[in-house]
């Protein structure tokens, strides 16, 4: 590998770290706005359970982000392609429950603020 391939190696690396880490801060914080407001905005919500389910998916979006930052460090040190398979995966992981979050909270508000 080049060293221009290396350096672009490591630029298209610190991205995926960086959505990761977005990803992490857009769910923990998420996560606080929601436990702070679903009991002053909704005073006898239906469908509770989806609020449940949108903190279970908030916490698998922090964890799989906290494990896929870990293993882009793991891999730029080890330059194993196990360690980059597994990255790609947490990042997959960490994208889809959040959007997946965002979709069954948007269903929850709706439910409440018609009814």
């Amino acid at each position: 590998m080049s060293e221009n391939e290396h350096d672009i190696h490591i630029e298209v690396n610190k991205l995926y770290y960086d959505f990761l880490k977005h990803l992490a801060t857009l769910s923990t914080g998420s996560i606080v706005i929601l436990a702070s407001i679903i009991g002053s905005v909704f005073k006898n919500p239906e469908w509770v359970m989806l609020v449940v389910y949108v903190f279970v998916l908030l916490s698998i979006s922090i964890v799989s982000s906290a494990l896929g930052m870990f293993t882009i460090v793991s891999y730029l040190e080890t330059k194993k392609k196990k360690e980059r398979s597994l990255s790609i995966s947490y990042t997959i992981t960490s994208g889809f429950s959040f959007v997946c979050s965002l979709i069954l909270f948007c269903l929850f508000s709706a439910k409440n603020f018609l009814a």
